[in-house]
């Protein structure tokens, strides 16, 4: 029996050894093997147009009409605002890392920025109509109305005397 303890306290020690060995943190497992990372929670982010009414548009194929608020993913993407008879605009949203308010707090998730994102739209000058000038008065002055008195004239003839 004391020839079986000797193994089990060698192959003990020997386990030891190598498990120690692995928890050096120069070794890393194998991207298969590592711990995946869950995607960040979404955040909600607010939008505000003047004037209000614009089509809102994320990255993600998300719309909604100003003011209105998404839930978005946690990444830097353009937002795109449109309406009619404005120019469209694009605004870059970015990832901001949020410091602590204390020592003793967690790290904060990082928090989307701007937010919320506004935007001014300029008037459109390619879509903006210009009034037109009616010229019907014009063309009035050249035709004969069918009380005009050379019409009036050729359509009652007197009677001709024989």
């Amino acid at each position: 029996m004391s020839r079986l303890a000797l193994i089990l306290t060698a192959a003990a020690a020997a386990m030891g050894s190598v498990l120690a060995g692995c928890s050096d943190s120069s070794l890393s497992l194998p991207e298969w093997q590592a711990p995946k990372q869950s995607a960040p929670a979404p955040q909600t982010l607010h939008f505000q147009s003047d004037p209000p009414g614009a089509n809102v548009r994320t990255a993600n194929g998300q719309t909604c009409q100003t003011p209105c608020s998404l839930a978005v993913s946690s990444e830097s993407q353009p937002i795109t605002f449109e309406k009619d008879g404005f120019t469209p605009q694009t605004i870059q949203v970015a990832v901001a890392e949020q410091t602590a308010r204390s020592p003793f707090s967690k790290d904060l998730p990082p928090a989307l920025s701007p937010n919320p994102v506004e935007v001014a739209l300029q008037a459109d000058p390619k879509q903006t109509k210009k009034p037109t000038e009616h010229k019907a008065a014009v063309h009035t002055a050249h035709r004969q109305t069918p009380n005009s008195p050379a019409r009036r004239s050729a359509a009652v003839k007197p009677p001709q005397q024989q």
